[in-house]
């Protein structure tokens, strides 16, 4: 059977960009003389389950001897324990998995999985600090009395909102 690369890329905001994920996987496969049979792109919060982000769906194309290329660790999501259960469900079944941002991830053995466990931890408490100032934020804004959530009545199918 032929090996297979897939890149994986995904975001959470519209105000982020697959498409610069996309090239630089690319720059990267071109640099190291692959060529990607297929991209996974999701739009969609790391919060989400597995399903949603179609880590499923990569879970099952990928096979021994296949490669998955992941801009970064975090991409696949911001929990530790999750993130580290996806690397080793694809570790196991023989697939090669580089992190471009992060080569140093992509090491195999102890040293790889201690980087892993760090960086995954890293990850998941960027995302706890990030809806902590969010939070924050906002409690300071209701506290000066700005009236948050949409204006009363939006939801009326006669009013339009704009979109942005």
């Amino acid at each position: 059977m032929e090996q297979k690369i897939i890149g994986y890329t995904r975001i959470s905001t519209d105000k982020q960009d697959l498409d610069k994920q996309r090239h630089l996987l690319l720059e990267y496969a071109r640099k190291q003389r692959l060529v990607i049979d297929e991209f996974i792109e999701v739009e969609v919060s790391s919060r989400q389950d597995v399903s949603e982000r179609r880590i499923d769906e990569l879970q099952s194309k990928l096979q021994d001897g296949d490669i998955l290329l992941v801009a970064e660790l975090s991409r696949l999501g911001r929990e530790m324990l999750q993130v580290l259960n996806i690397i080793n469900d694809l570790s196991v079944k023989g697939v090669k998995i580089t992190f471009v941002r992060q080569p140093e991830l992509s090491t195999t053995g102890s040293y790889g999985k201690l980087l892993l466990a760090i960086y995954s931890y890293f990850a998941e408490a960027e995302r706890e600090f990030i809806s902590m100032r969010v939070k924050q934020g906002l409690a300071a804004a209701r506290a000066k009395g700005v009236k948050l959530g949409r204006p009363k009545g939006s939801r009326n199918k006669k009013r339009v909102l704009d979109p942005h």
